[in-house]
């Protein structure tokens, strides 16, 4: 080895420093910040999220946000609900699309309301909502302020400013009486807040002469109904959804009759701001989550990769001298991932912490049960002497570079078929002992050769799925089992919103699948050294300590 090896740069190659072991403490380096700045970001997104908040609900809505068409002579079509938005969110401009927060107070803007009233009373439709006596004149005096022109008509030599006081009071009940109405479903018991006090903003916008009305909705969270629209919106639609909103009023007390206001707001609208979605959950819920799902899925990778939390460390060692991945490690860090992350996203989209089932609960608790049985079979077991002399030969190959590892198994394997041709050849004088120790050399090390030259996802799945080399039916159902269940349980919460609740069976199934490859664990176990070749055909040194460098072993 040279001398001079520790004055050499940080970032140079030295000659017991092979140049993909530099890059791979780089990668271990860059992953170790990129972490970091995800924990500060996870930190920093609610405040983040708040200022924004409190940015947007400085803004005032202008009336030219939501452009009208153009008005067509004895046309209707541009009057009705104009507008929606969260309070505190209205869109800057008519390019935004705007959107509005179950959680938070929705605001309406609607555009001549009290002429579309009229025009219901023109037409006989608002009856049911007027006295007897009232009902004919108020009608006739509708039809005669919408066609000043026509001839005259009969108001009952009812005075004016009785049919005045009169259509005053069904404005006022009328706008008592508004629901909000998404997708055409109305959302019973839902009026507006400010449904008596409602002003014209005609200051807003003077050139429009008609009235221009804010209702104010909010909804109750311990309404069922109310959040069972919502719920079903977001079911299968991801965190935001388009929506066609508008306003409706029961015209009689059983609620039979509905008259529903014409809207712009439409999910295919040609003006951005009409093309109004759901958001469910706020900007800086969705970037918590964002951020904090990376930080898991990120920590979980590195740590994985770079630590033994996910491997056996009673189990043997690699051929590149990391222990074998754990299945019920494994098992246990995908139901972590699963449950813990379909809480974070239902707290999030629905804002309730009392998400988890009893299936989720349980799921868990298998997997907790497996790794540690399958820890405490393995510590029954204990690592005899055969074991742990074939570790302490593969571990020093944890510091070597792939093609330093390759190298060293290839000229191992060569030595050893050899060997064990050898002895073929002179069978009737080899003891049998002895041929069977030479076979079980050379199949490890063939077995080594193999698991080197292949992809890394076909190595990860072979150290989950084997133990002695050989991949084996109880592991592959049990990890078809863990990724299946895994799979419908990520698909159930995001179609229902909702942890699943599995089947009994389906559990015990699942459970009879941890008893399994727990039964085999055992055997299993003692059963290891029956496949580990002799430290001596493995070639190298014993102790890490007296290990040679890097650079000799590839002329071992």
């Amino acid at each position: 080895m040279n001398t001079n090896a520790s004055a050499d740069p940080p970032n140079q190659p030295s000659t017991g420093e092979p140049p993909s072991q530099i890059t791979g403490q780089r990668v271990a380096r860059i992953s170790r910040k990129l972490f970091g700045w995800l924990l500060l970001g996870i930190v920093l997104a609610p405040l983040i999220g708040k200022i924004v908040m409190t940015k947007n609900a400085a803004r005032t809505p202008d009336a030219e946000v939501f452009p009208l068409p153009s008005k067509t002579p004895g046309s209707d079509a541009y009057l009705g609900v104009v507008g929606a938005w969260s309070s505190g969110t209205a869109p800057a401009s008519a390019e935004d699309v705007a959107s509005i927060d179950p959680n938070r107070p929705i605001i309406v803007r609607t555009y001549d309301l009290d002429g579309w009233v009229l025009r219901y009373l023109a037409k006989g439709r608002l009856a049911p909502m007027l006295e007897k006596e009232y009902a004919e004149p108020l009608k006739n005096w509708a039809v005669k302020l919408l066609n000043p022109k026509a001839a005259e008509i009969n108001t009952g030599n009812v005075p004016n400013e009785i049919l005045q006081e009169k259509f005053s009071r069904l404005f006022l009940e009328v706008r008592m009486r508004l629901n909000l109405m998404i997708n055409d479903q109305v959302i019973a018991g839902l009026n507006a807040l400010n449904a008596s006090e409602s002003k014209s903003i005609k200051e807003a916008a003077p050139k429009y002469p008609d009235r221009w009305d804010d209702f104010v909705f909010k909804l109750r969270q311990d309404d069922l109904t109310q959040s069972k629209l919502f719920r079903d919106l977001a079911r299968g639609s991801g965190l935001t959804e388009k929506v066609r909103l508008t306003l409706s009023f029961p015209v009689d007390k059983e609620r039979k009759e509905v008259m529903i206001l014409p809207t712009l707001l439409e999910p295919n609208a040609p003006v951005p701001s009409q093309q109004l979605e759901v958001s469910f959950a706020p900007g800086w819920k969705l970037w918590f989550m964002f951020l904090y799902g990376m930080a898991i899925l990120a920590g979980m990778t590195v740590l994985g990769l770079q630590t033994n939390m996910l491997r056996g460390l009673e189990s043997r060692r690699r051929p590149d001298g990391r222990h074998q991945l754990s299945l019920s490690h494994v098992q246990l860090a995908i139901w972590f991932v699963v449950v813990f992350g379909s809480y974070i996203y239902l707290w999030v989209i629905t804002g309730d912490l009392n998400t988890l089932s009893t299936s989720g609960l349980y799921l868990v608790s298998i997997a907790i049960v497996t790794t540690f049985g399958s820890t405490v079979i393995q510590g029954i077991s204990g690592v005899d002497k055969e074991l742990a002399a074939y570790n302490s030969i593969l571990a020093p190959r944890l510091q070597l570079d792939r093609a330093t590892v390759i190298s060293v198994v290839d000229e191992a394997e060569l030595k050893a078929r050899k060997r064990w041709e050898q002895m073929q050849g002179n069978i009737l004088t080899v003891p049998e002992r002895e041929a069977r120790e030479a076979f079980r050399d050379w199949d490890d090390l063939r077995r080594q050769k193999d698991y080197l030259a292949t992809p890394m996802i076909y190595r990860w799945l072979v150290d989950i799925l084997s133990e002695n080399g050989e991949v084996t039916l109880h592991r592959f159902q049990m990890l078809a089992w863990t990724v299946g269940l895994a799979f419908i349980f990520c698909v159930r919460v995001f179609s229902d919103l909702a942890m699943p609740i599995f089947p009994g069976e389906v559990l015990t199934l699942m459970g009879i699948s941890a008893g399994t490859y727990l039964g085999f664990r055992l055997p299993e176990a003692g059963k290891i050294k029956d496949s580990l070749a002799s430290p001596e055909s493995l070639g190298g040194g014993g102790k890490p300590e007296s290990r040679p460098p890097a650079a000799a072993l590839t002329h071992l």
